[in-house]
């Protein structure tokens, strides 16, 4: 067994480890949104605007990326 293999095995690359943070701002969005929701007793204009919010900053994450 070489090492070269064991090396490419574990070598990613930049857009392997963006791949894995697209989506969170999406989800901490909805989450918020239907946190506040809760508290103002009206969830689903909460998670609507958890859902705009989070698509927005991922949109601006992924425009920022391909710079």
């Amino acid at each position: 067994m070489s090492l070269d293999k064991d090396n490419d095995n574990k070598s990613t690359t930049e857009d392997e480890d963006q791949s894995d943070i697209k989506g969170t701002y999406l989800a901490l969005g909805i989450a918020f949104g239907a946190a506040f929701g809760v508290i103002f007793h009206n969830i689903a204009i909460g998670v609507s605007l958890g859902l705009i919010i989070g698509v927005a900053l991922d949109a601006n994450i992924d425009r920022k990326n391909k710079k």
